[in-house]
């Protein structure tokens, strides 16, 4: 049984004298270092305090600092039966000791040397760590980070992307179609590219471009929709014959005429039939579906309400706006906006 030190710091005491040391079992009330421990104040006199416990205590303990019946600090002490000086409230002690919450959170993480090496060879498609890739494998795991890791597996989908093997029995040839705008050579984000007669689309990336994967030997229309407000030509007919097929297409933005009547807006179209395809002499209208009087009906003569797509499947329409309207944006019982408008495009006889 040592003689074990315990060091207090308790500045608003310094000077003072008669403290009293009780030890309590951390959710017990009985004292366990018999009728208390004497504080004795350091030759400094700064309010550093030291006691000395002899009972053989090993563990965490609960303690109060006592003077005249007052309690004048409590706190916690982690305890070994030795002659080394120990602290209260050592917060390092506290988190490292036996049963405390550093031991939980190595249970938690029993089995892992080093979490550092297990991400790297989870991640990495190099061989890695042999004691992570045992304690992965362990109870009879197959992981092999140059096969399984994201790097690896990320590689081996390149590889098949850019290769012309065979999948499935049928030669892959990759477009690479790039969406620029005319004029500004910059690269059109957010294009969807389809492939005609497939279900093969992407869309193009920040760069304008897009990656698509056909089948040898065949001709393929490729279809642009573009965002925004961009034309976009007819659909560009491809031939693949073995041999990867780059395919750069120009949008052009439509210019919009200046408005001069503040009662009227600017409607533009862009008419495609099913596929995609825009379509040019389409008949395009537009009916008022409440008839209230905009402007003392003045505003009206102002109005295109009836145009036909040119060569681009483009068309623009002049419209009221619906704040030239009484009540804009109101609704009648049938839930009809003011203002609002239905748009219709006729080709060939088919709506």
């Amino acid at each position: 049984m040592a003689a074990t030190p315990i060091r207090f710091v308790i500045p608003a005491s310094a000077g003072e004298v008669g403290l009293t040391l009780e030890l309590f079992e951390t959710d017990g009330d009985t004292l366990v270092n018999g009728a208390g421990d004497t504080l004795t104040e350091t030759a400094a006199a700064n309010g550093v305090f030291d006691a000395t416990v002899t009972e053989a205590l090993a563990g965490t303990y609960r303690y109060t600092v006592v003077q005249t019946g007052s309690v004048i600090q409590y706190g916690w002490i982690v305890l070994a039966d030795t002659t080394d000086q120990h602290l209260a409230n050592d917060i390092a002690a506290i988190f490292e000791r036996p049963g405390g919450m550093l031991d939980g959170i190595r249970s938690v993480f029993a089995g892992i040397t080093l979490m550092s090496s297990w991400l790297r060879i989870a991640m990495r498609g190099d061989a890695g760590s042999a004691t992570a890739l045992a304690e992965i494998n362990t109870g009879g795991g197959t992981f092999d980070p140059t096969l399984h890791s994201l790097e690896a597996a990320y590689e081996s989908r390149e590889a098949l992307s850019d290769s012309l093997g065979i999948l499935g029995g049928v030669g892959l040839i990759k477009i690479t179609v790039t969406v620029t705008g005319t004029g500004t050579g910059l690269g059109i984000a957010g294009a969807r590219v389809s492939v005609s007669g497939t279900s093969t689309s992407e869309t193009t990336n920040t760069n304008g471009v897009a990656i698509l994967y056909v089948s040898d030997e065949e001709t393929y229309s490729i279809i642009v929709l573009p965002p925004g407000m961009y034309l976009t030509p007819s659909p560009v007919e491809i031939e693949v014959d073995g041999e990867d097929v780059a395919v750069p297409i120009s949008l052009t933005s439509p210019v919009a005429a200046d408005q001069t009547n503040p009662n009227i807006c600017a409607l533009q179209c862009f008419i495609r039939d099913s596929s995609g395809t825009l379509l040019e002499d389409a008949e395009v209208s537009a009916t008022l579906l409440r008839k209230d009087l905009a402007a003392g009906g003045s505003a009206y003569g102002a109005t295109i309400t009836e145009a036909t797509t040119d060569e681009d499947g483009f068309c623009e329409l002049k419209l009221l706006r619906p704040d030239t309207f009484p009540n804009p944006y109101s609704k009648n019982e049938d839930g009809i906006l003011v203002g609002e408008y239905e748009i219709q495009a006729w080709k060939d006889g088919d709506l």
